[in-house]
């Protein structure tokens, strides 16, 4: 049921006390402040029969709070289920799990052949085999906006993930093209990295050579104190490129051997490593 109440304090304890005082159980609750914010909306999930509900409603019209109650029948109404994830994978794996997952989620929302039998292995916590993993991949890119080619950001990352690619791009008849290396000398990342600086207050980002603040260690936004976090100290930063480095090279020495690996100096203007891209692909 969707319940619209006084945007008060306390509004949210007094309509879950009453379920709990009258022995009905909530399923779900979600609250939010409506488009005017004098008002809040509620959407509470309980099991009964006519009766119950109707018992339900009828105790939530006592409370002064409440200003409207609406039915929500599950023919009538569209209901979604939130999953949380916790996936491990460090920094430098991300955004390989956000792209593919984007891709994944495409697939799964649309009802896809690949996106149903991905969503099998994920409904049962099981990783999804690097097979099928590449064949939602390649099905991405037949699409007509990747006819004239396409870049793959962060895949593969492993040397059975480039394996099972090169493979199944064979039996398309193709092959990777480039595989592109932009090298930057880690003392180079770690400086860049260990000069930026957050506020904790705002969150604000800065650099302390590329985007330093009008004062120093404090925040333009709202003077606050700028700190180094953490992950940008140096040790760090040199602790998450070696892992990128174990990671890394075995796939450099497989694309080196298959003679397309191109190397790109990162240590340019970005404009410059931008324009090697381009001049490589052609």
């Amino acid at each position: 049921m969707s319940i619209l109440v006084d945007n008060t304090f306390g509004v949210l304890s007094r309509v879950s006390g009453l379920f709990s005082r009258r022995g009905y159980n909530i399923d779900s609750l979600t609250v939010g402040t409506t488009a005017d914010p004098r008002f809040s909306r509620a959407t509470i999930v309980s099991t009964g029969d006519d009766q119950v509900l109707g018992q339900i409603e009828a105790q939530l019209m006592k409370l002064e709070d409440v200003l409207d109650i609406k039915r929500l029948d599950s023919g009538s109404s569209v209901c979604r289920e939130l999953l949380l994830l916790k996936i491990a994978a460090n920094k430098n794996d991300r955004q390989e799990v956000i792209s593919i997952a984007n891709i994944f989620r495409a697939n799964i929302k649309n009802g896809t052949e690949l996106g149903m039998e991905a969503k099998k292995y994920m409904d049962q916590g099981q990783l999804v085999p690097d097979e099928l993993t590449v064949k939602i991949l390649l099905d991405r890119v037949a699409k007509d906006d990747c006819q004239n080619g396409y870049v793959l950001d962060g895949f593969p990352r492993t040397i059975p993930q480039a394996q099972v690619l090169d493979e199944a791009l064979a039996k398309l008849g193709e092959t990777i093209d480039y595989a592109i290396n932009v090298d930057v000398p880690d003392e180079n990342i770690v400086r860049r990295m260990s000069g930026r600086r957050a506020c904790l207050s705002c969150g604000a980002t800065y650099h302390i050579e590329h985007v330093p603040p009008k004062a120093e260690g404090i925040c333009d936004t709202c003077g606050q104190e700028l700190v180094l976090r953490d992950d940008d100290k140096p040790e760090t930063v040199l602790k998450r490129l070696k892992v990128y480095h174990d990671q890394t090279q075995p796939l450099i020495d497989f694309y080196t051997e298959k003679g397309v690996l191109k190397e790109v100096d990162g240590t340019v203007d970005m404009a410059d490593v931008f324009n090697a891209i381009v001049a490589i692909l052609g």
